[in-house]
Formats: C-alpha cells, sequence, structure tokens
C-alpha cells in the first residue's frame, strides 16, 4: 500500500512555501531599491553631498586653495582663513600697512608652509608663519586677478597693468616686472603645475601657454563667447592644470574644454542649462589629476564632477544647500577631498561629508 499524504499537511506545506517565496520578494524588492537610492560617490552621477560650515561674517570668500586635504587657505577682500587640525581659524586681517589692499582676489599655496594671495597692485606671501606684503610692480598699480604656486620658489600671477594683460613671475624670491601677454585686459585665471609650465585664460576665450621660459601668443578657443544659450559674454574664467599633458578651462556658458597632450578640445556643454532666464556661469574648476576634476556655477549651489573620463550632470551639493548664493572657486589636492567658497555668505563646503558629521552642518 502507498504512502499517505494527509491533506493538512499539503496545505502546510505549500503554506510555508509560499511564505518563503513572499519573503525572497521582499528581500530582492528591499535590496534593489537600497542600491539605487544609496548615492555612490565614486560614480559621477550620484548625488554628492557636501557639508558647509559658515566661517567669514563679511560674506566676501573669492578664493581657495588646498596643497593636501589637511590644509587649505581662503582669501575674503582683506582677510585669510587656515585650514589645518580639522578645523578652520578665525579671520585674520593681512592688509598691508598702507591699508591700500581690499580686494584679495585669488591664492594658492605650495604647501601649508607658503602661500600667496594677490588683489589690487599687491601680493601678499605667507611663508614660515608670517605674512609679509610689497607692490608686486614698483612702476605701476596692475589689478592682479590669479596667481598659481607649484612651489615655494616659482609663482606666477595674471592681471591687468595699463590696459592690457600681463603676467608676473615669482623666482627664487623676486619679482619679476610685468610682462605683456595679452592685448585685452580681460586676464581671469592662470593655472602652473610646475616651473616650466602655465596656462592663462582671459575674458574672451583665448588661452595663453608658458613654455620653455616664454609665452605663447593668444589662441582663441572658446567660440561660445558671444553666441551661447544664456546670453553669456565674459568667456573663460577658469583653468587647472594638474599636468602640464592635462588640463581644463571653463567658461560661463557652461562650456568645459579639455588640453591633452598639446592640443584643446572643442567645447563641451557641462552644466545642462539651456533656459535663457537662467546663469549657471562655471567660474571654479579645480582637477586633482587626469581622471578628476569639479567645477562649480557662480549662480547655483551645485557641482559637476569629471571622472574616469565623463562628466556628471550639474547636481546640488546638499539636500538644503545653505545660503541661496552659488560659488567663487574650488580646490581639489585629491579626487577624495574638495573645498568650495561661496559667492555671498561666507561659507566653505567640503566634499565629501566627513565622517560623523552631516550633509549640511553649521
Amino acid at each position: 500500500m502507498g504512502r499517505v499524504v494527509r491533506r493538512d499537511t499539503i496545505f502546510n506545506l505549500s503554506t510555508m512555501t509560499r511564505r518563503w517565496v513572499a519573503l525572497v520578494v521582499v528581500l530582492v524588492l528591499v535590496v534593489g531599491v537600497g542600491a539605487f537610492l544609496i548615492p555612490s560617490h565614486n560614480s559621477p552621477n550620484s548625488s554628492n553631498y557636501w557639508s558647509f560650515r559658515h566661517i567669514d561674517r563679511r560674506g566676501n570668500l573669492n578664493s581657495v586653495s588646498c596643497p593636501t586635504s589637511s590644509f587649505c587657505m581662503a582669501v575674503s577682500n582683506s582677510f585669510e582663513f587656515t585650514f589645518s587640525g580639522g578645523s578652520w581659524s578665525k579671520g585674520l586681517r593681512i592688509n598691508p600697512e598702507t591699508g591700500l589692499l581690499d580686494d584679495l582676489s585669488s591664492v594658492s599655496c605650495a604647501s601649508e608652509n607658503f602661500c600667496v594671495a594677490v588683489g589690487g597692485g599687491y601680493e601678499v606671501t605667507y611663508s614660515g608663519g608670517n605674512w609679509s606684503s610689497r607692490l608686486i610692480d614698483r612702476n605701476s598699480t596692475p589689478q592682479l586677478t590669479s596667481v598659481s604656486c607649484p612651489s615655494s620658489t616659482f609663482c606666477m600671477a595674471v592681471g591687468t597693468e595699463y590696459g592690457d594683460g600681463d603676467a608676473f613671475k615669482y623666482s627664487d624670491g623676486t619679482w619679476s616686472g610685468g610682462q605683456q601677454i595679452d592685448r585685452s585686459d580681460s586676464l581671469t585665471s592662470v593655472s602652473c603645475p610646475n616651473s616650466a609650465f602655465c596656462v592663462a585664460v582671459n575674458g574672451f576665450g583665448d588661452e595663453f601657454t608658458f613654455s620653455n621660459g616664454k609665452w605663447s601668443e593668444f589662441a582663441g578657443m572658446d567660440h561660445n563667447v558671444f553666441s551661447n544659450e544664456i546670453g553669456s559674454q565674459e568667456g573663460l574664467t577658469s583653468v587647472s592644470c594638474p599636468s602640464s599633458r592635462f588640463c581644463v578651462t571653463v567658461d560661463d556658458a557652461g562650456y568645459e574644454f579639455t588640453y591633452t597632450n598639446g592640443s584643446w578640445s572643442h567645447g563641451k556643454e557641462v552644466d545642462g542649462v539651456t533656459n535663457a532666464n537662467t546663469n549657471n556661469n562655471l567660474v571654479g574648476v579645480s582637477c586633482a589629476n587626469t581622471r578628476f576634476c569639479v567645477t562649480v556655477p557662480q549662480f547655483a549651489q551645485s557641482e559637476i564632477i569629471y571622472s574616469g573620463h565623463r562628466w556628471s550632470k550639474l547636481q546640488p551639493v546638499g539636500p538644503n544647500s545653505g545660503p541661496n548664493w552659488g560659488f567663487s572657486s574650488v580646490s581639489c589636492p585629491q579626487s577624495a577631498f574638495c573645498v568650495a567658497t561661496s559667492l555671498d555668505g561666507g561659507d566653505i563646503f567640503t566634499y565629501p561629508v566627513r565622517s560623523g558629521s552631516k550633509p549640511d552642518s553649521t
């Protein structure tokens, strides 16, 4: 006689099977949805939240430079703020004794022991824990806009002098007189990965290369200066060169241009803004290496990340990204650490959010 199976046993086994199937389905859904919702900081399309901290009650942070992830310096119109030991210092006024310097526009740090800030016709040097200042050219008063110092023995600053665009070289403790490199008065940014190579850009879409001790003639690059979707007429705003073979420059029409092994790419729109009433002009770019860059807009608290040869979409830096203003500059010494300064409000934004902190913290 065959084995008799009770109907209630069949029912219990069927019920148990259905419960296990339902549990597996739920687990699959949870894992899948979780993977979709949790951002990956390695993906250029993820939501990479930044923390922000208010450090300047005057609200005029213009530039930041971080040679390492443990040291940064930011400047406002007349003050400097230092990040060291995990916290930001209070503002220190670094005007020259004449009191004429009220517009520090740029800062560059080769290390935690050497930084140079420029503004007006002055350069202000931080070395060995002390600040000193001087007129960069005693024969005139240029308006300096940007500086780059790859080492404590070499810097390059650019600005306007007598209506032209001039470059000023610092070598072994001495600043040279201005050398005209641009017939316009709109040099906006300079970047030097070493003492043998620099790139400067201007507001008319031109770039200038310093190589073998000489500056090149301008090379027209940005054809979107007068004919872009958001009506920009300012051109290139920032440039970053982590090496002599790779640079990225951005403009205020939302385009980026990449220099690779001696040639520049055609402009690529990366901010995704097509509304003529929206002005997300890009004002800062920083490249830690040839595979990681960050650019930030002036009128939105968002960022665009270049990672692994592609650019992310424009994305907010946090769920509640602080005050309403955008950014003025950004500095990324490595792909795991960036700092940006706010256009107004005196805020510092740090990426990524450090362990134990909230995405937005004050």
